[in-house]
């Protein structure tokens, strides 16, 4: 689908102004400009159905002219590499953005800090990794839910108790204190709230990260200037039986809570979720993919708190003479314990 596209210009230089850390700023002639917006406080509304049509929008460029396509609502030619504001085709349209607090230099440091901490990572990959330049910034569509659930269970509660027996210890007989447990039936239920779940609705992409919710602030186009924005791409119900996962932890510890004594199992029990409600935001994301010996490592760093998330891989070489190195300290020890002790 053919979109309008357009630049935030530069009075200085007629050149694109991106968003970076609070301003407005033109790369070419250094022309700042504050910016800000009011803090958003989460609207939750009922959870429903939104499907996306993953339709292609085709760009223009404002600066030279180049036509593409792509699916982000905001972007870069790829061409002039112009920042480009395009427009958002799904509805719902987000309503509120964590800016980027990080500047993609400050991002290049955390990164970078985060090679100097690889362990055992192979000397030719840390290499690769330290040459890499290219982080892209992208704002992601997360789907936030709020639910309440009402569980029922059933399971054993668990009561501890000691009895004195004898047991030989090197031909002594010793009588010692030993542990039982006598098991009760147990069934009950529980009622919890959960609120917050987040979800990255991107697809064939899971992103389990989470991001900063009290940074988010009313939404403005200008946010996004400099940055490739994706649209969902997820079903909004799809995304919400995905982050009922979420819940599973607390739900268990509900259910021991409820069962109480010292030791619980737990044999069944059921979910219903009611009351479900959902909002949707963008989250802020740098990203850099590595091609290392025909895998590919990515990485990602949170545009806000600058945590570096990513796999990496191990040498096993650096792992063995490590490994050398320490027996060899230990025989060492040894050596010197037996020689001195005599």
């Amino acid at each position: 689908m053919k979109i309008k596209s357009k630049k935030i210009t530069c009075p200085g230089c007629g050149a694109d102004l991106r968003y970076e850390a609070g301003m407005l700023r033109c790369h070419y002639c250094s022309y700042k400009e504050q910016f800000s917006q009011p803090p958003y406080a989460l609207r939750y509304k009922p959870l429903q159905r939104f499907t996306p049509t993953l339709q292609k929008k085709e760009y223009s460029c404002v600066s030279c002219g180049a036509e593409f396509s792509s699916d982000a609502a905001a972007t870069l030619c790829p061409y002039c590499k112009t920042a480009l504001l395009g427009e958002f085709l799904e509805k719902p349209k987000p309503l509120a953005v964590i800016p980027f607090k990080l500047t993609h230099k400050e991002a290049l440091q955390r990164l970078h800090q985060h090679i100097k901490n690889l362990w055992f990572a192979p000397s030719a990959f840390v290499k690769e990794y330290k040459r890499a330049s290219q982080l892209e910034g992208y704002y992601l569509p997360l789907f936030l839910f709020a639910t309440k659930v009402f569980v029922r269970y059933t399971g054993e509660r668990g009561e501890v108790y000691y009895v004195q027996t004898t047991r030989y210890i090197n031909g002594r007989a010793r009588v010692v204190n030993e542990r039982r447990v006598r098991w009760y039936p147990a069934s009950g239920s529980v009622d919890l709230s959960f609120r917050d779940l987040q979800e990255v609705v991107i697809k064939d992409e899971y992103v389990r990260h989470k991001f900063t919710l009290q940074e988010a602030k009313e939404f403005d186009e200008r946010f996004l200037s400099g940055f490739v924005t994706k649209e969902y791409q997820i079903d909004s119900l799809l995304a919400f039986e995905r982050a009922k996962a979420q819940t599973i932890a607390r739900i268990e510890m509900a259910i021991r809570a409820d069962i109480g004594g010292d030791l619980q199992r737990i044999h069944h029990y059921t979910r219903e979720y009611y009351d479900e409600e959902m909002e949707y935001l963008l989250a802020p994301m740098y990203r850099l993919s590595i091609e290392w010996r025909g895998e590919k490592y990515d990485y990602r760093i949170d545009g806000v708190n600058g945590k570096v998330e990513g796999e990496r891989p191990y040498s096993w070489l650096k792992i063995l003479l490590f490994a050398i190195f320490i027996a060899s300290l230990i025989a060492g020890a040894l050596y010197l314990f037996e020689r001195f002790s005599n």
